[in-house]
């Protein structure tokens, strides 16, 4: 009788799980930039339409908005209040119809970004408030502003490669580039830059703020 009330309650537990979890899938028109802010998991995919698939517990995907205004996409929450440790695992699976030119997230956002997904002229990557960015890119221009605890790195095995690279960084942010080609800019308040190569360097450093030299791979 016990093993049965055991495999009963932990089949209440599993099924009030599953009922707690949904999904929806918006349909958007084509953007060029992507903003997200307020704790999500953002997965970038690369498709023939636009759409956004939105997955995790029920009152997190009804609490999440998209819209496209202008040329960018935002994802955000529908209620003002958010606590950043909760993390409540909103998966956000995004597939794009051509390349984006510009990345810009924060609060508790990770985003994942491949190659097919990312332009090759100009790229702004912004991230700030312990969001993270992982990307692949082989572009001219790469502009970078990061902030509060956030990361920007290549994907596993994979390579951020510019040939003119301009960033921005304080207050404990982390960025990790290969190829930086002519790299200028700033760094702050214990921000890290790490690349592999420049061609020239003008990149100021204050405050705690380092800039280290190691392989990509």
């Amino acid at each position: 009788m016990r093993d049965f009330m055991t495999v009963w309650l932990a089949g209440l537990v599993v099924c009030g799980v599953a009922a707690d979890a949904a999904e929806r899938t918006d349909s958007v028109s084509a953007f060029e930039k992507l903003e997200a802010s307020r704790g999500f998991n953002v997965e970038l995919a690369c498709g023939d339409s636009s759409s956004v698939a939105i997955s995790g517990p029920s009152d997190g995907v009804a609490d999440t908005k998209t819209s496209v205004v202008g040329k960018t996409l935002k994802i955000e929450r529908k209620s003002r209040s958010f606590d950043i440790n909760s993390k409540d695992s909103v998966h956000v699976k995004v597939t794009v119809s051509q390349p984006l030119d510009s990345l810009a997230i924060s609060t508790g956002v990770d985003l994942v970004a491949p190659a097919c997904a990312i332009g090759s002229d100009h790229l702004d990557l912004t991230a700030s408030t312990g969001a993270d960015i992982k990307t692949a890119a082989k572009v001219n221009r790469l502009v970078i502003d990061a902030s509060t605890g956030a990361d920007i790195a290549p994907l596993p095995g994979q390579r951020i490669d510019a040939a003119e690279t301009k960033v921005h960084a304080s207050t404990g942010s982390d960025i990790k580039l290969c190829k930086a080609g002519k790299l200028s800019g700033s760094l702050a308040l214990g921000s890290d830059l790490t690349i592999e190569s420049s061609d020239s360097s003008d990149v100021s450093t204050n405050l705690g703020a380092d800039i280290t030299h190691r392989d990509c791979h």
